[in-house]
């Protein structure tokens, strides 16, 4: 570093102690600019006019928030001694840093293709957590015994229940479980005789120039890769092979209908009640489930929305996503019936639905929503399936914005 030159911000990684901190010029702290300008009307009050960036202020504003020295040599001293971005990228000292993020759930903004971009480099997160027993006392409940043998009926990889908190036995026990969308009396159901599928080879889609079910794309892309992780800005919604498809249960555009194919904990956390997490790491791009519950429309959603309000409690989740914005029914509505603004339906997940009833709420998510269309395209019912939106370590809560990536700071 080149002294203390520049106006330099003192950064605290989420997830690591001060022996990480490292000295940054506001050009690498990407995604920040909210935070920054506030903090810079905060010292323009303080001070009485705008910072400046010249030393004077930068050595009071040092002084009277982390009590270091005033004089210039001492601060040079600190940044000299301080971990940089250098250092860091340099493999001096420090994990290895990572430097793809996903713009469109951590930034607010839409890069198309995959929804990655490279961004200011950060440490990686490895896992140093090791998992804790759960109380004697509450594997001897019959709470826990019941809601565990719910788990063990699963389709897929285990699903544990976890409790290293305290002696809560095990999320309600009348949660019912189900395997797909619950349609309620007021949603009709699908006639599959109006379904279509591609001719694709027996042995899988190939060639998306040819594929049927990509003809409403107006970018002729698969949403997933090889290794079966998607691709695809979240924005844009994804439709799967069918039963009317010539291609076989390995094609590469059948993800979601698979299943669960990774390992899940629900587990108690110290804040926020049951929470999902992984014990393995996952890749950016990995499906994790489906949200599932009952199908519910309008009038009947607003009701419990009013009732879950009262009770602080709600897991109603609108299916809007191809109504929300005009100009994006070229890419949402992929040639499915005109949207209508005020009459979608949405998914109650309190009393019924899948695993993923128990993920919580993040401004910093780390999984995101898909609209996936198989067998029914008309728009309004569909699945809404999660995806890790980048890697995961082993063990880290996984969440999702319940507001659509925008979160006040």
């Amino acid at each position: 570093m080149d002294g203390v030159k520049g106006l330099l911000f003192k950064v605290r990684w989420k997830g690591y102690d001060a022996s990480y901190d490292t000295w940054e010029p506001r050009k690498n702290l990407g995604g920040c600019e909210l935070v920054l300008k506030a903090w810079e009307r905060k010292q323009a009050k303080t001070n009485g006019k705008k910072r400046s960036g010249s030393i004077s202020n930068r050595e009071k504003h040092s002084k009277k928030v982390k009590g270091e020295s005033s004089s210039d040599e001492s601060l040079k001293e600190k940044i000299k001694d301080a971990l940089t971005l250098t250092d860091i990228i340099a493999g001096v000292k420090g994990p290895v840093p990572t430097v793809t993020y996903n713009t469109q759930t951590h930034f607010g903004g839409n890069s198309g293709g995959s929804g990655s971009a490279k961004r200011t480099a950060r440490p990686q997160k490895t896992s140093s957590y090791v998992e804790k027993p759960t109380l004697p006392e509450v594997l001897a409940h019959l709470d826990y015994q019941a809601f565990v043998k719910k788990l063990k009926a699963l389709k897929g990889p285990e699903v544990q229940l976890v409790n290293e908190i305290d002696t809560t036995p095990s999320p309600p026990t009348d949660f019912e479980f189900i395997e797909s969308l619950r349609l309620s009396d007021e949603v009709p159901s699908f006639d599959p005789d109006f379904a279509f599928g591609c001719e694709c080879p027996e042995s899988g889609c190939i060639d998306e120039e040819e594929c049927g079910c990509l003809n409403d794309f107006a970018v002729r892309k698969f949403a997933y890769n090889k290794h079966g992780r998607v691709i695809r800005d979240g924005e844009v919604a994804i439709v799967e092979c069918n039963d009317k498809c010539s291609c076989g249960p390995d094609c590469i555009n059948r993800v979601v209908q698979n299943g669960r194919k990774v390992k899940l904990q629900i587990f108690k956390t110290e804040n926020k009640g049951w929470g999902i997490r992984c014990p393995e790491r996952l890749k950016e791009g990995t499906f994790i489930d489906l949200y599932l519950g009952e199908v519910i429309g309008p009038k009947e959603a607003s009701r419990r929305a009013e009732a879950a309000n009262k009770l602080g409690l709600s897991y109603l989740f609108d299916l809007d996503k191809f109504s929300l914005q005009d100009d994006m029914q070229d890419e949402l509505s992929i040639g499915m019936e005109e949207p209508d603004h005020d009459n979608h339906y949405t998914i109650d997940g309190r009393d019924c639905g899948g695993v993923t009833r128990f993920i919580n709420h993040s401004c910093d998510p780390n999984l995101e929503t898909y609209a996936v269309a198989s067998d029914r395209r008309d728009g309004k019912v569909y699945d809404l399936a999660i995806f890790t939106c980048r890697d995961i370590p082993a063990y880290e809560e996984m969440c999702f914005s319940y507001t659509m990536n925008f979160c006040p700071l």
